[in-house]
């Protein structure tokens, strides 16, 4: 039975080689896509930031992304799910077999206030 949406391996270097595999080959595949087509064939690669969040206030943004973004995610997997379930009477080599995915991730960079 499954009981979650995402799978998070126990050990640190499975960890990371599913972060550099899914995440980072994604982010990258979208920018070198980009920068080479046509306008109005871009794919989305968007990042919203702020430089001016105060400390005591980073945990529910934090919190608040995180459940968004969950939210996001899951609505994205049922859209791919349903197109599986259209698909699972034919084989991937009749479907073309193209891989599609979308990713959100969160980061923080603490600022140094140094003068």
């Amino acid at each position: 039975m499954v009981v979650k949406r995402y799978f998070k391996p126990l050990d640190i270097e499975n960890q990371l080689n599913r972060a550099l595999g899914q995440a980072v080959f994604g982010l990258t595949s979208s920018i070198d896509h980009n920068i080479s087509s046509a306008e109005g064939e871009e794919w989305i690669e968007r990042v919203a930031y702020s430089s001016t969040i105060k400390d005591g206030d980073a945990s529910r943004i934090r919190r608040i992304a995180y459940d968004r973004a969950g939210e996001f995610v899951e609505s994205i997997d049922d859209l791919l799910s349903a197109f599986e379930t259209i698909y699972n009477d034919k084989s991937t080599e009749d479907s073309g077999g193209l891989t599609i995915g979308v990713g959100v991730y969160y980061f923080e960079e603490r600022q140094n206030n140094q003068s």
